[in-house]
């Protein structure tokens, strides 16, 4: 009787521990979760100034590793993702309201509406102004030359 308690009781500890790792292997790791968290405040402020080393801080790893886990997860790294934020806020922005493009440009932490207009193009393919008129911009990324395509 003993013996087939034993036994009992180590068949549940299996299926309860096999429970537990397949509840664990479709569990988020908690530092993805910080980058998603990370990730999220980023694009929803893209004005504020987001320093690598403040970011990994807050994600409890090394500046070079967070950046390699950022861009494995965002697909770009922290910089350019931000970037990448301020551009889509920016074209909102321009089609949306009729805010000066010198206004956008420092609201969302550019130093001068030139600089920001400089990256919005190689960003988007067009112009600030031309946006703000409806311009769309290339359809794909090879119809456009931004000095970066490899031909």
């Amino acid at each position: 009787d003993n013996l087939r308690s034993l036994r009992l009781r180590t068949a549940l500890l299996d299926l309860l521990l096999k429970v537990l790792d397949a509840a664990n292997a479709h569990a988020v790791p908690q530092s993805e979760q910080r980058l998603e968290t990370l990730m999220r405040e980023m694009d929803a402020h893209p004005e504020s100034d987001f320093a690598v080393e403040d970011l990994a801080r807050r994600a409890g790893m090394a500046p070079t590793h967070f950046i390699a886990r950022f861009r494995s997860l965002a697909g770009l790294p922290p910089r350019q993702f931000l970037l990448a934020c301020r551009m889509r806020t920016a074209r909102r922005f321009l089609c949306e309201t009729d805010m000066p493009v010198t206004d956008i440009a420092l609201r969302l932490g550019f130093c001068t509406s030139q600089h920001f207009a400089s990256l919005f193009k190689r960003h988007t393919g067009i112009t600030p102004l031309a946006c703000r008129r409806g311009a769309t911009g290339p359809r794909r990324i090879s119809d456009r030359d931004d000095g970066q395509s490899v031909r």
